[in-house]
């Protein structure tokens, strides 16, 4: 059996002017020297610190904490704020695993016990808890630098990261910052260059749906006329769209079978007289002005749940049976010959 070689971890050493840019730092300090009255070369030392990221000491201490993974190393909190959230919220709570303090990839609960963040974590299981080069926002922080993100105030340090996540998802390697501009100037569809800054995902969810209603609806009386203004707006739903593959897998068949049918019920089952309006995110029916989108999307999920109840033979036979009688009749001996027959009839006797 091959083992593998260790990774040693790295220890990087950066300063507020690696990662901002000295320019930047250099107009920070002297704004800062207006506003405190601080010695202008106290400031730039604070600026060009160089920060170690993985100090040994930080290695060889969380090292050192393995051992006492799941062990009670402490007495811990035995009575703790009982906090005032909602009766599922608090059934899902573990105060027992609730934090006291925590170091690297090692977190002791209120229980004293020491947990290995094995999970989530946010953003600590990448970087760890008290990772050592928060000490660079510590420095920010000295130098007053602001964490300001509305759209029309965003900081250069913002603008700078929006610009190294267009490098990224774009594959422009660092340093070449002649192609980065040219994305960044670029007009053309299907072109990852723009970042709409949101600090949480609720605020990042309105916005995009703003985003889609100014296409259809002027959000003020000063805005531009929309692109699709008249339009129906039609949001899929990603729900729906996982129930469908869950259908599809319960039922053994593709997921085109059971969209194409589940779509076709919906259809047959609107009242006569609507007027449709679609296009390739979806359809709509309209009458006199009102939407039925809800209806609609109701009637879609609920379709998809009989299907899987029934089973989807059944939920065929049942929902097609008088297609199936009407196209049957056709061929009734009784039945007087369609257009198209009693066209192939003159045929043959010529």
């Amino acid at each position: 059996m091959s083992i593998e070689p260790r990774t040693l971890m790295s220890n990087p050493a950066l300063s507020l002017a690696d990662l901002a840019g000295p320019d930047y730092v250099q107009a920070v300090c002297h704004a800062r020297a207006l506003l405190e009255g601080a010695p202008l070369d106290a400031l730039q030392a604070i600026a060009t610190e160089k920060v170690e990221l993985a100090p040994a000491w930080y290695r060889r201490r969380i090292d050192d904490l393995l051992p006492h993974i799941g062990r009670k190393v402490c007495d811990g909190l035995p009575r703790s704020a009982l906090g005032a959230g909602t009766a599922a919220f608090n059934q899902a709570t573990d105060t027992r695993a609730a934090p006291l303090s925590a170091l690297g990839f090692v977190r002791i609960g209120e229980d004293g016990r020491a947990y290995l963040i094995a999970k989530s974590e946010h953003y600590h299981a990448s970087l760890g808890h008290g990772f050592p080069g928060y000490k660079l926002l510590d420095n920010a922080r000295r130098l007053g630098i602001d964490n300001p993100t509305h759209n029309n105030t965003r900081g250069h340090i913002t603008r700078l990261l929006e610009q190294e996540l267009v490098r990224a998802a774009n594959g422009i390697a660092p340093g070449d910052e002649v192609r980065l501009s040219e994305v960044l100037a670029s007009t053309g569809p299907h072109v990852l260059n723009r970042v709409i800054n949101l600090e949480t995902g609720s605020l990042a969810a309105e916005a995009a749906l703003k985003m889609v209603l100014a296409r259809f609806f002027r959000l003020e009386e000063t805005s531009p006329e929309p692109p699709y203004q008249g339009r129906i707006p039609v949001l899929p739903s990603v729900r729906e769209a996982e129930r469908r593959v869950e259908t599809a897998r319960h039922e053994q068949r593709s997921v085109f079978e059971v969209g194409g049918l589940v779509a076709l019920a919906t259809l047959t089952a609107l009242p006569r007289g609507f007027l449709w309006a679609g296009r390739s995110a979806g359809v709509a029916a309209r009458r006199t002005g009102d939407v039925f989108v809800e209806t609609i999307l109701e009637h879609y999920a609920g379709t998809l749940e009989e299907i899987r109840r029934q089973g989807l033979p059944r939920w065929w036979l049942g929902q097609f049976r008088p297609y199936l009688a009407a196209a049957a009749g056709h061929f009734s001996p009784e039945r007087k010959g369609s257009w198209t027959q009693r066209l192939l009839n003159q045929a043959r006797r010529r």
